[in-house]
């Protein structure tokens, strides 16, 4: 079941993900536990956005998810 997001776990949400791309971008972190999180993150990005109507800040976030994992990103589109 979905909920809207209050606007103060929306910013949270950026933020976080902000974060851990930035964290993504350091080639001593692993990735293996990064990748999976910043992607469930987008989703709820996307989620967010497709309930306020947002389709430019969508097409930005899935252009993301193309860019970290291409398989997902065709599960999801598909």
């Amino acid at each position: 079941m979905k909920r809207n997001m209050k606007s103060q776990e929306i910013g949270r949400l950026k933020q976080e993900i902000y974060a851990l791309e930035n964290e993504q971008k350091d080639p001593s972190r692993s990735t293996e536990i990064l990748t999976p999180r910043l992607i469930n993150m987008y989703f709820w990005l996307i989620d967010y956005c497709q309930a306020q109507n947002d389709s430019k800040l969508i097409n930005e976030t899935l252009l993301k998810i193309k860019i970290i994992d291409t398989t997902v990103y065709n599960l999801y589109v598909k």
